[in-house]
This record gives structure tokens, sequence and C-alpha cells, in this order.
């Protein structure tokens, strides 16, 4: 069987000294809702507010389960420095833009993930 629907696409970055990628496909998206406990909208609000490491942390995993399925939260954790957390936030933020894309006047209809994502430290990327 073939579909024409896209392979949700993903954003690079280097963590833990090797290049991964960040990809929120269906799969992950409901991870990260199971993970955190509230809905991909209610994900979204908490994403546009300041970021606890917690759940940035918790987003990471979720975006790189399709990479390696056997990475917990804490694995994650020792891949992420708190110095790259902006670089880590903008990552995130393209990876769910890339995962929400839709065309024309569907974008509107169909909502968008939150436009920024502020680091721990409350800094908009």
């Amino acid at each position: 069987m073939t579909t024409d629907a896209p392979i949700a696409k993903g954003v690079q970055i280097e963590l833990g000294g090797r290049m991964r990628t960040f990809r929120f496909d269906f799969n992950a998206l409901c991870l990260l809702e199971d993970a955190l406990g509230i809905s991909i909208t209610e994900i979204g609000k908490v994403m546009s507010g300041a970021v606890k490491l917690k759940v940035m942390r918790s987003i990471v995993w979720a975006a790189l389960q399709h990479e390696d399925e056997t990475l917990t939260p804490k694995d994650v954790g020792k891949l992420l420095d708190p110095a790259d957390m902006g670089k880590v936030a903008e990552a995130i933020r393209k990876a769910f833009e890339l995962a929400f894309r839709v065309e024309g006047d569907q974008k509107k209809a169909a909502g968008t993930p939150p436009p920024a994502l502020k680091d721990g430290a409350g800094k908009t990327t």
C-alpha cells in the first residue's frame, strides 16, 4: 500500500557528540502527551511560557524516539547541556513547525504550534 502523506521531517542538532534529528511524528506527540499528562494543545501553551527543564527533557526525549526507542528521559538528560538550552529550544520550535505545517488557508483552520519557545531562563528563542 502506498500513500501520498508526507513523512514528518525533522531538525538536525548536535547532542552528545553526534548529530541527531528532532522529529515530532504522530507517535512522538502521543508519547509527549503521555509523558506530560496534558494534551498537545496544552503543551503548546506550556511551551510559549518559561519551560521547566524536566519538560524540555521530555520534549527532547519524545523527539528522539524515532531514532532510538530505548532512550530514556534520563539518557536524554545526559545528552543535554544547560548552556545549549537556547539552541535546543530553537530546534524544538523548528521541529514543531515542520510537524504541523499545512498549506495555504488550511494553516489558519488547523492552527499552528506556538511561534516561540522560551528556554528555562525565560528567554524567547
